[in-house]
């Protein structure tokens, strides 16, 4: 549960870690909360790569209080977000009110290459009972995939150097494998993955997502086997809010928001909404 504090000020009007900007090429807003104005997906990626922001929320995002309240429990509490990422992305009034989400949700853990076919068909049996059309559960599906190849093929072999060929079969030992969970409230769906390796390096992902959007995509994709780039774009392209957060060595979460009842063309006109955590160990 949150502290009182963290209730006080995330209750506050004028919360000081809030910065309301049309955002200036020199401004510093290191651990600040961006609340940006005229966002692009562009611009949401510079006021983190650039200007140093942690959070930045789209000032004419539909779920624009929701977004400020998860920034600031994050802030306030950030191992409330290691503890219940899902429910500090879709519900943190229930946090900050110490009560139980009203929230649907399911998960399931994983440690083989092989269930994927099965860790992925139980997030989109979850997400067809709700109205979400048919371009959305497609992009619900990439976005599934890329976060459960991210967690089997990446997460576990950063720190040593090894890349690993993604048509290889790959077993984790008990207790080192990775979680999905995916939920519903509020009008929202939020996919979340968990791992317990925390070597996730945000700012050069951050960068390279960027470069897509700068350049054309696809001269930033790594072709190569065991390559990353284009994934992360993509997932960004689906999602109107997307969470990386990464407890160093220990675990690293990543989660990403869709609208209930928009389909890609109209989720394509929302702007994006940005969050980053790092946590030393």
């Amino acid at each position: 549960m949150a502290t009182n504090a963290a209730q006080k000020l995330i209750q506050s009007p004028t919360h000081p870690s809030i910065v309301h900007s049309n955002l200036e090429p020199s401004e510093n807003l290191r651990g600040k909360v961006l609340l940006l104005k005229d966002a692009t997906p562009l611009s949401s990626l510079q006021a983190l790569t650039h200007n140093e922001a942690i959070h930045v929320v789209a000032d004419t995002s539909p779920h624009v209080e929701n977004e400020i309240r998860s920034a600031l429990l994050m802030l306030e509490s950030p191992q409330t977000f290691f503890k219940d990422s899902l429910q500090t992305i879709l519900d943190p009034e229930s946090i900050l009110a110490g009560k139980n989400s009203q929230m649907k949700m399911n998960s399931i853990s994983f440690n083989q290459s092989q269930q994927k076919k099965k860790v992925l068909a139980e997030m989109m049996g979850f997400a067809t009972e709700l109205p979400v059309p048919e371009s959305s559960l497609s992009d619900l599906y990439l976005v599934a995939d890329e976060l459960f190849t991210n967690a089997i093929y990446n997460a576990p072999f950063v720190r040593s150097g090894v890349r690993v060929d993604r048509s290889r079969e790959i077993v984790l030992e008990h207790g080192f494998g990775a979680t999905m969970a995916i939920g519903t409230y509020d009008e929202k769906l939020a996919l979340v993955c968990e791992d317990p390796y925390g070597s996730l390096k945000i700012p050069p992902l951050l960068k390279r997502v960027q470069g897509c959007y700068e350049t054309n995509a696809r001269d930033m994709i790594n072709w190569g086997r065991g390559g990353a780039g284009i994934g992360s774009f993509l997932v960004m392209e689906c999602c109107t809010s997307l969470y990386w957060a990464v407890l160093e060595s220990r675990k690293t979460v990543v989660g990403a928001v869709f609208p209930l009842g928009k389909g890609r063309h109209r989720r394509s006109k929302l702007p994006k909404c940005l969050h980053t955590l790092l946590m030393a160990r």
